[in-house]
């Protein structure tokens, strides 16, 4: 008889921090021939998920840590209809395993898995571990970490593993090929800026006024740029054309494997699946941390590459003007940089989410 099919669960939604990991993982399961099925809250909806390639439900949730008591009878309500839809589906699919990527999307199918006895494991990929991690690390396997400062916030077993990255076998696109998608030259100096899932309008005419200021008087240099927003990218890609700068500039990339392989240096905020793709692709960084990010993840995030590692710098909204961005512009050893860079990728060789994951499973 043949070995019955492992079925993994994936609890994960929300911005692209956690899900583009979580669909890496489930690139990964599916070519070693696991059944993969998402659930979340919105991803029906959602832009950062690849719905034509994977099996997934959407599902009730609410964050309950807002302010106000309407708000917080909202979002009880709404996590206790995500338990009971993510309970009548596990106990449809029977999971083998149910993996969490953090944040309030995946809590109900966190919650219906442990109320359902089936084995759970965590990601997660920021510095300071969020809220729904921290609650269910304690009957979790384990929990797979990207930085080992995490593993204070957490109960159990922790691993330190190499966060799952989708474009791994992209990351070797030469300059060539990604000057020739952008029509930009291969050998001029590159940066690339770009906000995240979070977006960039504050940020976007400070960084675009810094970079005509750094071309005009330190080296000349060309920028691929993604604004966020239809009205921001008119307006910037003015600003550089009027200075003679060389600019591809859009809203959204969906290819970001060749922006961080025709990238020189990066501007960009410091959320956890941007720090995985900066070490893959050997960018340096300046980092500004979105000031929003729970528990100031994201500042703890830059803090770490930049006074730990010393691969980037990171400055804070709060005290970005282009005099103190140009100053670091000027200051950044991209060479040297990139250097440190490798030597860390090198001496952080963890493994997989996937390998801690197939040890569960075949036990």
């Amino acid at each position: 008889m043949s070995t019955p099919v492992k079925k993994i669960l994936i609890g994960a939604g929300g911005t692209g921090g956690h899900l583009f990991p979580a669909q890496a993982l489930a690139v990964q399961l599916q070519e070693k021939g696991y059944k993969v099925l998402f659930m979340g809250q919105g991803l029906a909806a959602n832009k950062y998920f690849s719905r034509d390639l994977f099996l997934s439900v959407s599902i009730d949730s609410a964050t309950p840590f807002k302010k106000g008591l309407f708000q917080k009878v909202f979002s009880v309500v709404s996590l206790g209809k995500g338990i009971f839809q993510a309970f009548r589906k596990i106990r449809e699919f029977k999971p083998d395993l149910v993996v969490g990527f953090g944040s309030f999307h995946a809590f109900p199918v966190l919650a219906a898995g442990a109320l359902c006895k089936i084995p759970i494991s965590l990601f997660e990929s920021n510095s300071i571990p969020g809220k729904v991690n921290r609650i269910f690390s304690r009957y979790s396997l384990f929990c797979g970490v990207q930085f080992p400062e995490a593993k204070k916030w957490l109960k159990g077993t922790c691993y330190e593993v190499k966060m799952p990255f989708w474009k791994e076998k992209q990351a070797q696109e030469g300059k060539k090929e990604a000057g020739e998608y952008f029509g930009l030259d291969p050998d001029l100096f590159t940066v690339l800026v770009f906000g995240g899932s979070q977006g960039a309008a504050f940020i976007n005419p400070i960084i675009a006024e810094t970079l005509v200021r750094f071309h005009r008087e330190h080296r000349p240099l060309q920028v691929i740029h993604m604004t966020g927003s239809e009205a921001s990218s008119e307006r910037i890609q003015k600003c550089y054309e009027k200075q003679g700068i060389p600019a591809h500039v859009k809203i959204f990339e969906k290819n970001m494997h060749l922006a961080w392989s025709h990238a020189d240096l990066v501007i960009c905020r410091a959320g956890a699946a941007t720090i995985s793709e900066m070490i893959e692709f050997e960018v340096p960084a300046i980092f500004i941390p979105y000031p929003a990010a729970a528990d100031a993840h994201q500042l703890k995030n830059a803090l770490f590459l930049s006074e730990e590692v010393k691969v980037s710098f990171c400055l804070e909204e709060k005290k970005l003007t282009p005099d103190e961005l140009l100053s670091l512009l000027k200051n950044c050893h991209v060479e040297e940089m990139k250097r440190s860079l490798r030597e860390f990728k090198e001496r952080k060789q963890n493994r997989q989410l996937i390998d801690h994951i197939e040890e569960v499973l075949k036990k």
